[in-house]
Parts: structure tokens; C-alpha cells; sequence
């Protein structure tokens, strides 16, 4: 597993910088209405594919139970509530800029790796390295799709209750199956987007929707979760990139009062986009 730099960085407009420091967490939305929604339907489509060929060779009756388990499982993953936040390797970037701000008026927040794992963790997510390479996408979905074949569990979905046959008792199939392509999913991105080089926090199980907030988007609702960021203070800062302005002094100088306001004494990480991106 590849380990991640010491800073990952999270491009965001002017209020969500100020979203970020004033409420001291992120906000990691449904994947689902990200940017590009094909991007978690990868995975599901090469299991899909992947376990429909074996299902078409495979003479065990039990074998058979367990594909279609794990087929009946790709149909309920489409529908959970897994979010995700996205963060990059680079800090001062052309096309992160154009993609992520409003016309590169706003800024990259550097985060401290170490605790935003640490912090990340409490709540249940995972950190993990976006995957661009189509056969390797492939190769991971078959090898999942395998073990978890390899593994047993319950593949009846209800049965009647032991000792009160009246009753019918609804199970869970497919063991760990749905939790662990729902991890995979989206970390398998398209080869276009490799400069990127993205890193993403993504909920280790589906988030009840009671838990789920709802924010604007441009043409629709957009669900998503809160990750809190341990104790105020700006613990996770370790730098912050202003973006292209026509005022980089001023624009500089106004983003260092902000993390004096909210961080301890003496903290300065504030830099200035070294890019030559106009978009005044």
C-alpha cells in the first residue's frame, strides 16, 4: 500500500475555506453527485461483468447461490449513502485552480496528513490513493470478487425463525462484500484525471441518511457528512495556498489574519499560487 505524503491538499472556494476553519471540520459528499457519477459505477460494472461470466460456467449449486448473492449485493451498493472528500499531492496547480474554486479565487488548504487520518478514523473513514490504471482496476475488482467468493456466508436472504416458524427472519448476504467494493469503488478513477494525482477519505460503511446534511449545488440538492477535525486551532494546518488574484498582496495578507484569528500565536503557512492563471 502507498503511503501518503506528509501534506495532502484540498482545493476550495473563499467560503468554503471559511465553512472549513469556522465549523473545524469537512464536509465529504455523496459520491454519487460528484463531479463525474460514472466514476463509482466503474467497479460495480467490471464486478457485475466479472461475476455474470462466472456465474455462466460454474455447476455448484452452492458456488452458483454465492455469485448470485454477491450480484444481489452490486444492486443495494448503488443505492448507499458512501462519501467521500477528495485532497491532491499538489499544491499549486493550473488545473486544480480552473476546477475546484471559483476561477482560481480561492485557496489550497495543506492538511496534515497524520491527523487527518487520525481524525478521519474516528468517524469511520478510510484514506486511500486513487487508482488510474484501467487493467489494475480490473485485476483489484476480480481479486475482490474472488476472495470474497472464497469466503463463507449466508447467501438465503430470510428464512423462518427456528423455534417460531411463523416468523420470518430477514438476513444480511454476502458477508463483507458490500463494505469492501464500496471502499474500492471510489478510488478507481479514469486515466485523464492521473495528474491529479488524488488522494480521498471515503466512509468506511454506508451513513445512515439520517445522519446525511444537504447543501445547494448548482442544479440539485447534494448530500454529504460532516468529518470533525479534533480540538480548534488549526491542529491540521500545515499550509495554505492562495490562489491566482489581480491582488496577491492584499489576498495574502487578509488570509494570514484569518489563521491568526483561529490558530495558536506565531503560525504562519500562508503562500501565494505561484501559477500565471487569469480568470479577471
Amino acid at each position: 500500500m502507498t503511503s501518503p505524503p506528509s501534506t495532502l491538499h484540498h482545493y476550495t472556494s473563499q467560503s468554503g475555506l471559511l465553512g472549513i476553519f469556522s465549523s473545524n471540520s469537512l464536509w465529504a459528499s455523496k459520491i454519487h453527485y460528484l463531479n463525474d457519477s460514472s466514476e463509482y459505477e466503474l467497479a460495480l460494472k467490471l464486478a457485475a461483468t466479472f461475476l455474470t461470466d462466472l456465474l455462466k460456467g460454474e455447476r455448484s449449486t452452492r458456488q452458483r447461490r454465492k455469485i448470485k448473492a454477491l450480484l444481489s449485493n452490486l444492486r443495494m451498493i448503488e443505492h448507499m449513502n458512501v462519501c467521500v472528500c477528495s485532497f491532491t499531492e499538489n499544491g499549486d496547480q493550473l488545473s486544480q485552480w480552473r476546477a475546484y474554486t471559483d476561477g482560481g479565487s480561492g485557496f489550497s488548504i495543506g492538511f496534515n496528513t497524520q491527523h487527518l487520518e487520525t481524525q478521519a478514523a474516528i468517524h469511520d473513514f478510510r484514506l486511500a490513493k486513487c487508482i488510474y490504471d484501467a487493467a489494475e482496476h480490473r485485476g483489484l475488482v476480480e481479486q475482490l470478487v474472488l476472495s470474497s467468493l472464497a469466503k463463507d456466508f449466508n447467501t438465503a436472504p430470510s428464512t423462518r425463525h427456528p423455534t417460531e416458524p411463523w416468523t420470518i427472519v430477514v438476513k444480511h448476504v454476502g458477508g463483507e462484500f458490500s463494505k469492501d467494493i464500496s471502499l474500492l469503488a471510489p478510488l478507481l478513477k479514469n486515466a485523464a484525471f492521473r495528474e491529479e494525482a488524488e488522494w480521498r477519505l471515503i466512509s468506511a460503511r454506508g451513513i445512515d441518511v439520517r445522519k446525511m446534511s444537504f447543501r445547494a449545488g448548482k442544479s440539485m440538492l447534494i448530500p454529504y457528512t460532516s468529518i470533525p477535525l479534533g480540538e480548534p486551532g488549526l491542529a491540521f494546518l500545515n499550509s495554505l495556498v492562495v490562489g491566482p488574484t489581480p491582488h496577491p498582496g492584499l489576498a495574502k495578507r487578509a488570509a494570514e489574519s484569518l489563521v491568526r484569528s483561529y490558530a495558536s500565536p506565531g503560525m504562519s503557512a500562508v503562500q501565494s499560487s505561484e501559477v500565471p492563471y487569469r480568470a479577471w
